[in-house]
């Protein structure tokens, strides 16, 4: 009875292992779109403030 309680246990650790596992990749995944999204935004709004800088005259 013992042994199956442990084989129990494992199976359930693992399982619990599993789970946060792809909970926490799925997180890192969703941040870094976010900073992509942001860095996109940034480099984007960078480039358009040197393009006008480029354009005025001197």
């Amino acid at each position: 009875m013992a042994n199956a309680k442990n084989k129990y246990k494992i199976a359930m650790e693992h399982a619990l292992q599993g789970v946060v596992y792809h909970l926490v990749q799925d997180c890192a995944k969703e941040l870094v779109g976010l900073v992509v999204e942001d860095v996109t935004a940034y480099h984007l709004a960078l480039m358009e403030t040197k393009k006008s800088v480029l354009v005025m005259p001197a």
